[in-house]
């Protein structure tokens, strides 16, 4: 760095001139609880594959409480909080402990070989499979060198450098006045953090499958699922055609479905509608990440909480009937014939990060499918399984039917408290399922359950 300036007014004013990438991390403290190293290293991977879209990353033993994950990808500095926001969801659906407050600016994360001053343990590198026993020996010497938490070039001289903008000076060089992320001839990120950013958020799909530019020609103003007026607090719905692949504003980073909207509804009171129009909607970080449609699918979205939608893929009549109920102004109309055709319509936010298909007259629902699998034994117990059974049941027959049919299933292995934590988290944490009535105590849930 320039040795005139003070690292501090260099990472202020690149905060505040849009200049700012963070390193994609994961952290959980849990060890302290007492939770097995293996449940965090699942915890973590889990999150970084599906959640975040990462799928090369690295373990490391903190010295004292922690297990580190980290990556060699970046995001910009405003789409931080996106990552803070997707963690606390992975926490509450997985009943998971990540630590969701290294997501903010200025945020300090602990060095390869850095010296925990309580323990004297070192910060080290651990293998997925290690235990508390192995980390602790390893942590005791330091590795060789210590390491950046991602790497970057490191050329030994300073002239050597990349340099910010073409033909500066020095690496730092003082606000620009005009300048704001995204300006034309200036790159908001060094070239070399560039390439390993995420943007948009956390796309794993290949990048040259969204459009980068302003071109709008044709289309009607966007229509955004999202925008909240009024008192109400209904969710805005849109039926549409996809006609083109993704588009991503150069300038803002905001991306767009090209549609044709056959009607669409927005705001808590129902103030803006859209119908028979040519138009962009508005994808949000998280369902741009979710989107996995093509040109000519029919579309239902149902907007959600914290930019997380209901996103179903239906049949062209069943878009024709919802686009008819949205005319008449009846969105409740709407959300009944989604469910009569076998969709989750629930407050979004618990199964968001799945995608919903339409269920023929001959078909049963995959929650269903998984139901009965497992209980003729063709389906593994596994935890996506189980969490899939029961939280339809939870939904649809309540807590009696979720408890009853896991203990069914568990028989002898069956265990009343982690039964009651594992369906009291989505109960009380989500609105899909706030009408599920939930025992106030574990001795509760026992004497409502079957003799």
């Amino acid at each position: 760095m320039h040795e005139d300036v003070p690292s501090k007014v260099i990472q202020n004013e690149c905060t505040k001139d849009g200049r700012v990438a963070h390193a994609i991390v994961a952290e959980s403290d849990a060890l302290e609880d007492g939770v097995p190293v293996q449940t965090i290293v699942d915890w973590l991977s889990t999150f970084a594959e599906d959640w975040v879209g990462v799928d090369e990353y690295s373990f490391y033993y903190s010295g004292n409480r922690s297990i580190h994950l980290q990556t060699q990808q970046f995001v910009p500095g405003d789409e931080i909080d996106d990552l803070r926001l997707l963690a606390e969801e992975f926490n509450a659906m997985h009943d998971a402990k990540l630590d969701t407050s290294i997501y903010k600016e200025n945020a300090q994360f602990r060095l390869v070989g850095a010296e925990h001053r309580k323990t004297g343990f070192h910060k080290v590198p651990i293998s997925p499979d290690a235990d508390r026993q192995e980390c602790i020996k390893s942590a005791q010497t330091p590795p060789e060198q210590r390491q950046w938490p991602f790497e970057l070039p490191a050329p030994s001289h300073h002239d050597e450098l990349p340099r910010r903008f073409e033909g500066e000076d020095s690496l730092y060089s003082p606000p620009l006045a005009h300048y704001r992320p995204g300006f034309a001839g200036i790159s908001p990120l060094p070239s070399e953090i560039g390439k390993q950013v995420l943007r948009g958020v956390y796309k794993s799909s290949n990048p040259g499958s969204v459009e980068s530019g302003r071109n709008r020609s044709g289309y009607a103003r966007p229509f955004s699922p999202y925008k909240k007026t009024g008192e109400g607090d209904a969710r805005s719905v849109i039926v549409m055609e996809q006609v083109d692949g993704l588009r991503q504003d150069r300038w803002s980073q905001e991306t767009y479905v090209p549609a044709k909207i056959e009607y669409a509804i927005g705001g808590g009171d129902g103030s803006f509608t859209r119908s028979n129009s040519r138009s962009l909607v508005e994808l949000s970080p998280r369902d741009f990440r979710k989107w996995d449609f093509e040109k000519g699918d029919q579309v239902v979205i149902i907007g959600g909480n914290s930019g997380s939608s209901r996103l179903l893929k239906v049949e062209k009549m069943t878009a024709s009937m919802v686009g008819q109920a949205l005319e008449s102004k009846d969105r409740q109309k709407a959300f009944e014939i989604l469910s009569n055709r076998g969709f989750d319509v629930g407050s979004s936010g618990y199964n968001s990060s799945r995608f919903h298909h339409e269920v023929g007259d001959n078909e049963e629902s995959e929650a269903a499918k998984i139901k009965r699998g497992i209980e003729n034994g063709t389906r593994e117990r596994s935890y996506d399984n189980l969490l899939t059974v029961v939280c339809r049941l939870l939904r649809i027959d309540g807590w009696d039917s979720a408890y009853n049919w896991c203990r069914d299933i568990f028989g002898p292995d069956f265990d009343p408290e982690e039964t009651y934590e594992y369906l009291k988290g989505p109960a009380e944490a989500y609105s899909d399922y706030s009408h599920v009535d939930v025992p106030a105590s574990v001795e509760d849930a026992k004497r409502r359950g079957k003799s």
